[in-house]
């Protein structure tokens, strides 16, 4: 027995010795990477000095090799060497075996480099004096390019808005041109606080591990720290309430307000998008930042050049946008940056049409579609209203509900920074009294959305100031209703169209999809007044949504009749074959 069981151990030991050698070989098939060329040593801890005398600290992948080559620059505020940093070491790894430096490096202010994280502010300087670095060294042929996703891809932003000469490629994925400021949907609270609380915990050495990797990875762990900051008002208190010490950054941002404000000027580099070097943008369909990388890739094709596109069914936790398309940033820089051109794709754009679980490649997007009007309608075969594509008639009857921001609407799914992100059964929250349905009788035929769909709603409101949110939904056969898109219009008297009879007359887009509904499945279409905490509740005074603490209750009515055609307007293609 005892020898068995030594051969066992022995064979065992033997296969893992033997995978682990061909490691190298195995994750290059598993990811289709091109082989590997080369070996690679790692530098740790290589200090480089700003302009200011500032110290940052990088980790040079170094493939063996006697000639100058180019370079892929990664910088980050999530600790290079840590938990957040394992895929970070994993793809420097795959670029470096591949015949490329890759220098890793702590952004200002963070883990081991000196100086005062404050976020975005210092991230064109340094990008830019970093690249300076990195081309007058004896290992570098002069070509930089720029890889990562999330704060990652923004700082490849910040340093284009330098216009160094030697970064020729970026690689910019689930991310934008411009991350700070409010939007005029309001304050994404669950987005701001839960990281804020990842900041928090990633530098918080005296956390146990065990809490630590609980913190930045299990939502339900998240959900009961920041739950208190959630509920808190005022909103410029709240990461008081969630952290002993919240950070400086955080009262500034809420000080500072919208966009358009100074202070987020400064950091708003969608200025250097058109005359960026070549981009291949990677989004995510549950992406919080989705809107955002496509207005970044119309303006590079508005301005005449040829950026690439992938958008996958991902969103933005997690590493699936980043693994599933390391092969296309290993052909993106080496046409870049070696001047390999054949090795790209065909077609510029490649998205995922979720339903149908297909990739389908196009020249640009958006892809040419029809308008589909569908109608909101009195009672359906369901519970709510219908959708259909028949205009309502003069007689229907309007729909009423109450939204009370003290026990606001709740969000589920969508684009999340947690893991509870993506599509999920949203039967419990239709069935609240707040959130009204419209649904289409079962498809005969698959219908594929893939584009930008837009409501059209005619409201009335009790309200100074009050959101409407609208949401779609496929409903499967077994009774399940999986978000796919959505989006807010947040009402104040200045905004909509005022038509005769004193109602409103609102029209706003939803997030970008691509989606096929399947036969017997049910085109959704949810409306209410709020997701919260993903979006911070309007309290319904009209007062500042950051200082108010005042809330009234909403009394909503939602016209759907010949004078009042509210539709949701789908963008209609027959791509898939």
């Amino acid at each position: 027995m005892n020898k068995r069981i030594a051969f066992s151990i022995s064979t065992v030991a033997a296969a893992g010795a033997g995978l682990y050698a061909l490691r190298r070989q195995v994750i290059a098939r598993a990811l289709a990477l091109p082989p590997v060329t080369t070996d690679v040593t790692v530098e740790r801890g290589v200090p480089i000095s700003m302009p200011d005398g500032t110290l940052l600290v990088a980790d040079h992948y170094r493939p063996k090799s006697s000639a100058p080559l180019p370079t892929i620059l990664i910088r980050t505020p999530y600790d290079r060497t840590g938990f957040a940093g394992i895929v970070r070491g994993f793809v420097p790894q795959r670029f470096a075996e591949r015949g490329y430096h890759v220098i890793v490096q702590d952004v200002r202010g963070c883990f081991d480099s000196e100086g005062e994280f404050e976020p975005y502010f210092h991230e064109a300087g340094d990008g830019n004096a970093t690249i300076n670095w990195i081309v007058a060294q004896p290992w570098s042929d002069g070509a930089v390019g720029m890889w990562g996703p999330s704060y990652l891809g923004f700082v490849q932003w910040a340093a284009v808005s330098a216009e160094n000469p030697h970064l020729k490629a970026i690689f910019p994925i689930i991310t934008r041109s411009q991350l700070g400021g409010l939007s005029e949907h309001g304050f994404e609270l669950d987005l701001i606080m839960r990281w804020v609380l990842l900041l928090d915990t990633m530098h918080n050495d005296r956390l146990p591990a065990w809490e630590r990797l609980a913190r930045q990875a299990w939502p339900a762990r998240q959900n009961k720290l920041l739950g208190p900051a959630f509920d808190h008002l005022p909103l410029h208190e709240a990461a008081s309430v969630a952290l002993d010490q919240p950070p400086a950054f955080y009262q500034k941002w809420v000080e500072n307000g919208n966009i358009d404000n100074d202070y987020w000027q400064k950091v708003d580099f969608r200025h250097a998008v058109p005359n960026a070097p070549p981009a291949h943008f990677v989004g995510g369909w549950y992406d919080f930042f989705i809107t955002d990388l496509l207005d970044d890739y119309a303006m590079q094709r508005d301005a005449g050049l040829n950026p690439f596109l992938t958008v996958g069914p991902w969103p933005h936790a997690g590493t699936e946008s980043q693994m599933q398309v390391l092969d296309q940033a290993l052909h993106w820089f080496d046409a870049h940056l070696r001047g390999q051109p054949d090795v790209l794709r065909s077609y510029a754009v490649r998205i995922h049409v979720m339903g149908a679980d297909e990739w389908i490649d196009l020249d640009v997007w958006p892809p040419s579609a029809e308008d589909h009007y569908l109608y909101l309608r009195g009672k359906g075969l369901y519970s709510g209203g219908l959708l259909t594509e028949e205009m309502p008639g003069q007689n229907e009857s309007p729909d009423r509900y109450v939204y009370d921001p003290h026990e606001p609407t709740p969000n589920v799914g969508g684009p999340l920074i947690s893991l509870d992100a993506g599509a999920r059964d949203n039967r419990e929250l239709e069935a609240r009294h707040d959130v009204l349905t419209y649904t289409t009788e079962p498809l005969l035929a698959p219908f594929e959305l893939i584009g930008t769909a837009r409501l059209v709603l005619y409201v009335r409101t009790s309200a100074v100031s009050t959101d409407f949110f609208g949401r779609i939904c496929d409903v499967h056969p077994d009774g399940r209703s999986l978000n796919i898109c959505d989006g807010l219009f947040r009402y104040q008297p200045e905004r909509g169209e005022r038509q005769p009879d004193g109602s409103v007359r609102l029209v706003f887009e939803l997030s970008a999809t691509a989606h096929c509904f399947l036969p017997g499945h049910c085109i959704r279409l949810q409306v209410s007044s709020g997701a919260h905490p993903r979006l911070a509740r309007n309290l319904g005074t009209g007062e500042s949504f950051i200082y108010g603490t005042r809330m009234v209750v909403q009394h909503q009515t939602v016209y759907h009749d010949a004078d009042h055609p509210a539709a949701l307007i789908l963008p209609r293609t027959h791509l898939l074959p």
